[in-house]
């Protein structure tokens, strides 16, 4: 895979993940009291990880083209850890409107 394309595939998933938060926002706010409170702390949550995985995106971007092999195993394994987390996060999340 060529550094455009994974960094497509990245820019990807950070899509998705933002549509995922935006729906949760969306089903959020229709909750009422204890429910509510628990879901806008998960929710909240979850914007630092989205950031992260931005930072990360542009940090790949950055790197140079000569090095990117080498800096592309260190990008999967860090960028696999961060939507570990997203997952489990969202998974969560939606639990509460099961």
């Amino acid at each position: 895979m060529t550094k455009e394309e994974y960094l497509a595939k990245l820019q990807a998933h950070l899509d998705e993940w933002k549509a995922d938060l935006e729906a949760l926002k969306v089903r959020a706010a229709e909750a009422t009291g204890e429910a509510k409170a628990k879901l806008d702390e998960e929710i909240a949550e979850l914007a630092p990880k989205w950031e992260q995985g931005k930072q990360k995106l542009e940090e790949y971007a950055a790197s140079a083209d000569d090095a990117w092999d080498d800096f592309k195993v260190e990008a999967e394994t860090k960028w696999d850890q961060l939507t570990a987390s997203m997952k489990e996060s969202v998974e969560r999340i939606k639990s509460y409107f099961s």
